[in-house]
């Protein structure tokens, strides 16, 4: 039972040391939940390379 306790703390602190740079590299940062944007405009190409998604939009009044 002793073995059996140990092997799971081990496995418990080795899921945690794997987990936390995935957790790090989805920083959500640079995003600014508090503000809404909408986009007008064509699709022209959608890539989903796992593990992202990117999506290309043609719009006719660009503004920055």
């Amino acid at each position: 039972m002793r073995v059996l306790k140990s092997v799971l703390v081990l496995a418990a602190m080795a899921t945690l040391l794997i987990e936390a740079p995935a957790f790090a590299h989805h920083s959500f940062a640079m995003f600014d939940n508090t503000k809404t944007v909408t986009l007008d405009g064509t699709i022209k190409d959608f890539q989903y390379t796992n593990p992202h998604s990117w999506i290309q939009l043609l719009v006719v009044d660009a503004q920055t």
